[in-house]
């Protein structure tokens, strides 16, 4: 199983203000799925300060929902 950090921008709907985490699964039986719950920070350096040590930050892609500001795998 990987996991997938994503880090989305204070702009979305359910939590507006705060930079949210979420978790993703991916596994090549269940694909890609998200965790049923996210963590909320008050700024982007905190967001990335609650990551697992030893994550690379994946290059954004142009089909990237706006909301996200980036992907840590």
């Amino acid at each position: 199983m990987i996991y997938l950090y994503v880090i989305y921008r204070p702009v979305t709907k359910d939590h507006p203000g705060k930079w949210v985490v979420r978790r993703w699964h991916v596994s090549l039986s269940c694909g890609i799925r998200p965790e049923a719950n996210c963590t909320l920070y008050d700024s982007l350096d905190a967001a990335r300060g609650s990551l697992p040590p030893g994550l690379g930050r994946a290059a954004r892609d142009e089909g990237d929902d706006d909301c996200i500001e980036e992907t840590w795998i």
